[in-house]
């Protein structure tokens, strides 16, 4: 049984799956509802949100499969799926060339039927498919084909948000560390600072700035340039109440 042939974009698709920073992450209730509900309108015992790396096949959502997370690429159905643009569908894989000797053809779970539908990111790269599988030979309706497509388009929309989110995380953790950075030289220092919202007016000072000119934090609060003119100096007193 020969495997797949890679996809001509092959580096770049796997740098958009690992950007995603999905692999290998905690189950997750929208992807889960998107797998059953491909099951369940197809008539089909099993089902999977599938995600093809390097050398492997990682589920991140299955219906059927038991405690499986993960099969080898080189026998992933939907690593051919990935290749095109539309659904694959197959009736029975035992008189598939592709298939007809593939281990879980010849062994459990002993699939017959498949139809996989590839899921491809905004960045234009097919990252892996929403299919369904049974262990009878069976074909899938218009119906069921319309609904198959719609699901993956649902699932194409739950990865690009997963992204996003991952993306905001990796910004939150950079701004966090260089804040405790700042902190630190801060303190290693006995620095005075100050910031100034521009918008709001609103002064954040710390106990050295306020020491060095002979206040407390205490006796500055409310801290605005807003309410604390007698913070500016004269010649700049017009210009921040402008402000």
């Amino acid at each position: 049984m020969p495997p797949a042939p890679i996809p001509f974009n092959e580096a770049a698709r796997l740098g958009a799956l690992h950007e995603l920073g999905i692999l290998d992450s905690p189950s997750d209730a929208e992807f889960d509802a998107i797998a059953q509900a491909a099951a369940l309108a197809c008539g089909v015992p099993m089902s999977v949100i599938s995600l093809i790396g390097d050398d492997r096949q990682y589920f991140k959502a299955q219906v059927g499969f038991g405690s499986m997370t993960e099969t080898p690429r080189d026998t992933a159905f939907c690593a051919h799926t990935i290749l095109g643009t539309d659904m694959v569908e197959v009736s029975d894989a035992r008189y598939d060339a592709r298939f007809q000797d593939n281990p879980g053809v010849l062994a459990t779970p002993g699939i017959r039927f498949y139809a996989g539908v590839p899921l491809r990111l905004g960045n234009g790269h097919h990252v892996g498919t929403l299919c369904v599988v049974d262990d009878q030979p069976r074909s899938l309706d218009d119906a069921q084909r319309t609904i198959l497509r719609n699901l993956a388009v649902a699932a194409e929309c739950a990865l690009q948000s997963w992204g996003v989110r991952q993306e905001r995380r990796r910004v939150a953790d950079a701004l966090d560390q260089e804040r405790q950075r700042m902190a630190l030289l801060i303190a290693a220092t006995d620095a005075g600072t100050w910031e100034w919202n521009v918008q709001t007016g609103e002064l954040r000072l710390n106990e050295r700035w306020a020491s060095t000119f002979g206040w407390t934090l205490e006796e500055l609060a409310p801290v605005s340039i807003h309410t604390r003119h007698d913070m500016v100096h004269p010649d700049d007193l017009p210009g921040s109440i402008e402000r």
